[in-house]
């Protein structure tokens, strides 16, 4: 029974040197997203869910996107390869 004892204590001293301050803080910051309100601010805020400030997140985001544009002659190349597969193909199904 001692033995088993003995390796228990060995085995907490090795994992006590895991318990840096690093790792303390990183457990700390994971056990709460910094997007989720405390429950005061989220009933101040109209008592959203998760959803419903998703959906208020992506349509700011498009708000803020900005075009990056695209080169024209790779635009130009685009078009003309579109235009050549359109001639080609048709877009009727037909049966065998």
């Amino acid at each position: 029974m001692s033995s088993i004892r003995g390796q228990l204590a060995a085995k907490n001293q090795s994992l006590a040197a895991y318990g840096t301050s690093d790792t303390s803080r990183t457990l700390s910051i994971s056990r709460r997203s910094p997007t989720t309100p405390r429950y005061e601010q989220w009933t101040i805020e109209g008592s959203l869910t998760a959803e419903q400030r998703a959906n208020r997140v992506w349509k700011k985001k498009l708000a803020e996107c900005q075009d990056p544009g695209i080169d024209p002659a790779q635009d130009e190349a685009m078009l003309d390869f579109i235009a050549r597969r359109k001639a080609v193909l048709t877009d009727t199904i037909e049966d065998e």
